[in-house]
């Protein structure tokens, strides 16, 4: 990852009217410039940090998301992957390991320095280290301004798609974009270590008790990415991140060395979030900034790469005649897309909530694992 991708500078972006500003390089947006560059309208991405960059994540893709980039055309952007071929779900001393079907994980550094690349190469352009935000709508356009430390320039475009994760959305009027954030929501932490062989290669490890949840998966450069859904409350008491999944871990039998190597921790706001509508006029919503729901299973990759591909069959429509209609048809298509999905991990955040309910769902996976079997094709396809 040390070759640079080429940029644009934002002064040659202001003077140029877009087909599609993409705000946010992650997969959603990295796809999405990729799909509408390959159909030949004209596509900025903009995104806030310099690549690479990491992200708070699990690093895991599902089967389903698997196949989708390969029925995109992106599927050698997996060619660091590592297939993952077990789960393991601890609680305290009892434990149960579950085959997987498909999945892979990769680290979000390489995963979206992949997608960029591809992007860029399609004909998108790009710029980085600058902070996107949503201005006024006209009749044929929206105004975006990018703010930087040296310069602020104001750009149009005939369509936004912002692509930017569980941050807030900058823009000028709050009740644009309304959204709930479910009470008792946990916050997202990460961090990748040296692996010290903790955890077997090609495994998930999830442990779950009353402070949350974190999974632990070898990457492909063999270090650690630990990642977690944590109860805020409990960050509190315990006096960090760090101290409350030493607690998880020393509880599920492994070592104290994590306070040793003191990592460095990434965090996001508060996670599972519902948005009343991810459109607006000229603006639509894709990935984790339509709305996310908590358990690290790999889904929302492939809610990003699908919601990519969606978004296509109204993107032509809405750059050369755009209709308020489509905020309702985006609003309904992409509602319709990740409602069945997002059962099952609601499911899934529901019993991961509920702690007292894991040691007796371990100890039945154990004693019949084929009652996993309608929740891991769920995930995978």
């Amino acid at each position: 990852m040390n070759q640079s991708i080429a940029q644009i500078s934002k002064t040659t972006a202001a003077t140029q009217l877009w087909d599609a500003v993409v705000i946010g390089a992650g997969p959603a947006g990295a796809t999405s410039a990729f799909l509408l560059a390959h159909q030949g309208f004209k596509v900025l991405i903009v995104e806030k940090k310099t690549f690479p960059r990491s992200k708070v994540c699990g690093c895991c893709l599902s089967g389903r998301a698997v196949r989708q980039l390969e029925h995109l055309g992106l599927s050698d952007v997996l060619s660091r992957a590592i297939p993952l071929k077990s789960f393991v779900l601890k609680s305290a001393e009892k434990f149960v390991q579950l085959p997987t079907d498909g999945g892979v994980v990769l680290s979000r550094s390489q995963l979206d320095y992949n997608l960029l690349q591809k992007a860029v190469a399609a004909g998108a352009n790009l710029i980085q280290g600058s902070m996107a935000h949503l201005g006024q709508v006209s009749d044929q356009s929206r105004i975006i301004k990018l703010q930087s430390p040296e310069e602020t320039v104001s750009l149009e475009a005939k369509l936004v798609l912002c692509c930017c994760g569980l941050g807030e959305i900058p823009h000028d009027s709050d009740e644009e974009f309304p959204s709930v954030i479910k009470r008792n929501s946990k916050i997202g932490v990460a961090a990748i270590v040296d692996s010290g062989n903790w955890i077997e290669s090609q495994t998930i490890e999830m442990i779950v008790d009353h402070s949350g949840y974190v999974g632990l998966v070898q990457l492909e450069d063999g270090k650690l990415n630990l990642a977690a859904a944590l109860n805020r409350a409990m960050i509190k008491q315990a006096g960090g991140v760090t101290q409350v999944i030493c607690g998880m871990l020393e509880r599920t039998g492994f070592d104290s060395r994590l306070k040793l190597i003191d990592p460095q921790w990434q965090g996001t706001l508060p996670m599972t979030r519902q948005m009343r509508c991810p459109a607006s006029p000229r603006t639509f919503l894709l990935g984790d900034a339509a709305g996310y729901v908590e358990p690290f299973t790999g889904e929302g990759m492939a809610w990003a790469f699908e919601s990519a591909e969606l978004v296509q069959s109204l993107a032509g429509q809405a750059i050369h005649n755009w209709q308020p209609q489509l905020v309702q048809d985006w609003n309904f298509h992409y509602q319709k897309l990740v409602r069945k999905r997002q059962f099952t991990c609601k499911f899934l955040k529901r019993m991961l909530d509920t702690p007292w309910l894991i040691q007796p769902a371990i100890h039945l996976l154990n004693i019949a694992p084929q009652i996993s079997r309608p929740f891991i094709r769920s995930i995978h396809g």
